[in-house]
């Protein structure tokens, strides 16, 4: 299972601490630990699907994903769950030219934003979808 580190359009799904504030309320404190890698690996995958769907214009220093760097963010996403590295994956052929574009994806929520945008299209008289993709996380 690919573990998801943003929802669209709710934005950072990743484990919180819950913490006791200074009034005794529940708060919710940062990520954890644990999970911040991954929030860093969707920070840089989001703006690229952005510019993939045409949601954003690519910034001047914007570039996009090549192969070796997906490779990692994917291995490091899947490190979540799993215990693998590089030589696992190779060794199970687990990453493919198929399959590694779906992995980064499924990071950002990518299936639920393919399907409302299909069902947005579908509403639409012209066919057309558009979105802004903007999230508040």
């Amino acid at each position: 299972m690919v573990p998801r580190a943003r929802a669209f359009p709710a934005g950072c799904v990743l484990p919180k601490a819950l913490l006791l504030g200074p009034d005794g309320e529940v708060i919710e404190g940062d990520v954890l630990e644990r999970f911040a890698a991954l929030g860093a690996v969707a920070e840089r995958i989001w703006p690229v699907l952005r510019v993939e769907l045409g949601w954003a214009a690519p910034e001047d220093d914007f570039r996009g994903i090549e192969r070796a760097e997906a490779w990692a963010l994917a291995l490091r996403a899947l490190g979540i769950n799993y215990r693998i590295g590089g030589h696992e994956a190779s060794l199970l052929a687990l990453l493919t030219t198929e399959n590694i574009s779906a992995v980064l994806s499924a990071i950002v929520d990518g299936p639920e934003i393919e399907a409302r945008a299909k069902k947005k299209a579908a509403s639409t008289p012209d066919g057309s979808a558009s979105d802004d993709g903007s999230t508040d996380g």
